[in-house]
């Protein structure tokens, strides 16, 4: 490994910029499956499937770490349209998973567009914070 790579990456480890990049796979993943892009996730080692509220904890957590890792982590330094996005990410995955009458105005859009253009939002909201 040449010195000045290393020291590039400390530097970007140091000032945590691969951070979002990091749990991006991770924040996709999640929400698939949140949404219903993917139908079962089990961890065969440990005799575990993932469960739909376990997945919608890790995507929130995944996605406060990637937002606090920005470079921008300050909400104000976003316009107006920006912050609407970033809070339109999470608001979506909760009202999806715990509020049953945003669910089933979701669900009426055709399965499986709703959870699409869910899944669709929730990638923009985190492309708007990782940027």
């Amino acid at each position: 490994m040449s010195s000045s790579y290393s020291t590039g990456y400390l530097d970007d480890l140091a000032n945590i910029r691969t951070v979002p990049a990091a749990v991006s796979g991770a924040f996709l993943l999640l929400s698939l499956y949140a949404y219903g892009g993917v139908s079962s996730v089990e961890l065969v080692w440990v005799g575990y499937t993932l469960e739909a509220g376990h997945a919608l904890i890790g995507s929130l957590v995944v996605y406060l770490i990637a937002f606090m890792s920005s470079e921008s982590n300050d909400f104000e330094s976003y316009d107006q349209e920006e912050q609407a996005l970033i809070v339109a990410g999470p608001a979506s995955m909760l009202g999806w998973e715990y509020v049953p009458m945003f669910h089933d105005a979701v669900a009426s859009l055709g399965d499986p567009l709703g959870q699409q253009v869910l899944f669709a939002l929730s990638i923009v909201s985190w492309a708007v914070i990782v940027r």
